[in-house]
């Protein structure tokens, strides 16, 4: 379980851990799709390419 700071924005800090553990079992090339984007308040995305959905 992670805590946040306090300072900042949670929805940031949730998407940081989760692009920290991609980073750590997969080099940037594959993880990279499987980071979050979006702006806070707006919708999220993942830009996963639909040939690598199984």
């Amino acid at each position: 379980m992670y805590a946040t700071s306090g300072h900042g924005s949670f929805d940031g800090e949730k998407k940081e851990i989760i692009r920290r553990a991609f980073v750590s079992q997969f080099d940037d090339h594959l993880a990279r799709h499987y980071y979050i984007d979006g702006l806070r308040g707006e919708a999220k995305k993942i830009a996963l390419p639909r040939d690598l959905v199984v």
